[in-house]
């Protein structure tokens, strides 16, 4: 039986380093950690192909590694400002998101997407893929480009939305709620856009909790996404907890 070939795309990848160390890095993040996690446990039964970073908080990282049974590419490259302009342009366009010079200003001061996001597309490998997995923002622009390529389900993964991280949404026991300043509109814009684009565009997105998916759902709807259409894509997927080093309490999120 063919197995279920997966491309895995995150900024955040496992690797052994330039060394071959006997220990993981590239783990930075919750995006490692449930890479790791989660590639080490399927890959026995599932043919993933992982695209991460090749520089990672001062270190460069192996172009090519086979780690835990699969297989981690990470591309050298880097786009020309313009080249990203145009490119990123095209694909707003394509998912029907403006683009506007904010979106141009932002970009020089986001160097994930022209030297890691925009070089996904450009990652071939032999055989095709069933569906490619983009975990947030710093993926999502490349994973979407690949997947009208290769006319390939994208299925993205929001672990955080940008307005969550600097503040101008937070979680209440109530739920989701807007603070000031900014609200549901703080933070970069080319991020919040890009998240949205994910949303939207993907065939299914997945979520890390119950709260999150309310938080995603005002998100997308005041960026101009219908709920409905959300609410039949949007799954909540909780974080494992390793109960060796972690004693979870009982009945709390």
């Amino acid at each position: 039986m063919k197995k279920l070939a997966v491309e895995w795309e995150s900024y955040e990848m496992p690797s052994y380093g330039m060394n071959h160390s006997t220990d993981k890095t590239g783990i930075v993040g919750g995006l490692g950690v449930v890479t790791d996690e989660v590639l080490q446990r399927i890959s026995g039964s599932v043919d993933i192909t992982g695209i991460g970073a090749s520089f990672l908080r001062g270190e460069t990282l192996p172009t090519f590694e086979e780690i835990d049974g699969y297989k981690v590419i990470r591309p050298v490259y880097n786009a020309t400002l313009s080249d990203a302009v145009k490119r990123c342009a095209g694909l707003f366009e394509r998912a029907g998101i403006e683009f506007t010079g904010v979106h141009i200003r932002e970009l020089p001061m986001l160097p994930f997407i022209r030297d890691y996001s925009l070089a996904i597309p450009e990652v071939k490998v032999s055989g095709s893929h069933d569906m490619i997995c983009s975990h947030d923002w710093m993926s999502i622009l490349g994973g979407y480009e690949k997947s009208r390529e290769e006319n390939t389900p994208l299925i993205v993964f929001l672990h955080s939305l940008e307005s969550g991280r600097v503040g101008g949404m937070v979680h209440t026991p109530l739920g989701p709620r807007e603070a000031r300043p900014g609200g549901i509109f703080a933070g970069s814009r080319m991020i919040r856009d890009i998240e949205v684009l994910g949303l939207k565009e993907s065939t299914v997105c997945f979520t890390v909790g119950t709260t999150m998916v309310e938080e995603v759902k005002l998100v997308g709807k005041s960026h101009g996404v219908p709920v409905e259409q959300i609410e039949k894509k949007l799954f909540p997927i909780h974080h494992g907890v390793d109960i060796k080093i972690f004693r979870p309490m009982n009945g709390v999120e």
